[in-house]
């Protein structure tokens, strides 16, 4: 992942709307996506609990909420190779309803398809399937999707108790944190995702 993140930072750093604290918060944020991607690894390695190949159900029925800080990396892209004006079009007629614009499915394969932007998506989409979030009592719970759960099967009990003996999962929330203690109040407010992107571009067009 890192590789990816040196090659887009390469791009978003040559650009001319990017400005030197834009990138160093950039960079904050590529370190917070590189610590729970390995989280992630390391849960995904101690249950056996992966994504079905190629699956992109998630991607087919809601937009995430995003802050427009996250969506600083693929604004910088678009500036930079000057297709701003399409995609503010694009923005202003986009549903935040159904799919997301950056997922696209494979024709007559339904729940399968692949993110346009995936080295550069969203904490939420990071997170999705593989986190757990702490109820009243303060007891994590595994939040996930009905296809992970159906992979589990009678493990997902099991896999609970273990991670409240303390098998290490990313909490969504300790995570969320990490990132909007990064940028400004405006820029780590939680958006609809083409909301966030038109934020984004419009701060890096100050």
């Amino acid at each position: 992942m890192l590789i990816e993140i040196y090659r887009y930072m390469q791009v978003i750093w040559s650009g001319r709307n990017c400005q030197k604290n834009q990138l160093i918060k950039i960079w904050r944020l590529a370190g917070v996506y590189f610590k729970l991607d390995n989280h992630i690894k390391r849960f995904r390695r101690k249950t056996n609990i992966n994504c079905l190949k190629g699956c992109g159900k998630c991607c087919e029925r809601v937009y995430v909420e995003t802050a427009p800080l996250e969506m600083i990396p693929l604004a910088a892209i678009i500036l930079k190779r000057a297709k701003s004006g399409l995609w503010i079009r694009k923005l202003m007629n986009v549903s935040v309803e159904g799919r997301c614009m950056f997922y696209r499915k494979l024709k007559d394969v339904p729940g399968k398809g692949r993110c346009l932007i995936y080295p550069l998506r969203p904490l939420t989409c990071r997170l999705f399937g593989f986190a757990a979030k702490k109820n009243k009592n303060g007891q994590k719970q595994w939040v996930t999707c009905s296809l992970l759960k159906m992979l589990a099967g009678s493990n997902q009990v099991e896999i609970t108790v273990e991670i409240n003996k303390g098998l290490s999962i990313p909490v969504a929330g300790s995570y969320r944190w990490l990132v909007h203690d990064i940028g400004s109040s405006a820029e780590s407010r939680l958006l609809p995702l083409p909301f966030a992107l038109y934020e984004a571009m419009a701060i890096l067009s100050r």
